[in-house]
């Protein structure tokens, strides 16, 4: 009773856990440097260990989904570390590093194999 005082609903509560988890790995604390294959490698690394971690949780939400359209919001909460890494694209794309391009769509091309191997 006491958590849904806290959180009124389901997906506020699982929103806020999500969001207190990633917020702690290191897929929300990559950076640019000097370096853009280190980064896009820092990245990489960040984003695997973080799905290990995480990624079963991830992936029984969006199969929920249909179920519980109430904890479509909770996605939102992996849109933080998406944005920050694809910042750190934008930057190298800024230095003239990287080619330009969407820097989100550059990340979903970084992430692809990953996502795939985790499958």
């Amino acid at each position: 009773m006491t958590l849904f005082r806290r959180y009124s609903t389901k997906a506020a509560l699982i929103s806020a856990a999500l969001s207190e988890r990633l917020a702690a790995l290191p897929f929300a604390h990559v950076h640019a440097s000097d370096d853009a294959r280190a980064d896009l490698l820092a990245i990489a690394t960040a984003y695997e260990t973080t799905n290990r971690a995480y990624g079963a949780a991830v992936a029984v939400l969006i199969t929920e989904i249909p179920r519980h359209p109430e904890i479509r919001a909770v996605m939102s909460t992996l849109q933080p570390n998406l944005i920050n890494a694809a910042s750190v694209i934008a930057a190298h794309q800024a230095r003239g590093t990287l080619a330009p391009a969407n820097p989100l769509v550059l990340l979903t091309h970084l992430r692809a194999p990953l996502v795939t191997a985790g499958i």
